[in-house]
């Protein structure tokens, strides 16, 4: 493979992974905050 064409395969298989991932809400602990919305993060998966 040539050179240009690596850094195009590396640029595809970086856009399908950002295509997997999706927004999360972060929630505060219940005490004493009633689980109240603090943020939003991405990650491809809530275990993250």
């Amino acid at each position: 493979m040539a050179k240009g064409a690596k850094a195009r395969a590396a640029a595809r298989r970086q856009r399908d992974k950002w295509k997997s991932k999706r927004w999360y809400t972060i929630r505060a602990p219940r005490n004493p905050w009633s689980f109240r919305v603090i943020g939003e993060t991405i990650a491809e998966n809530s275990e993250q």
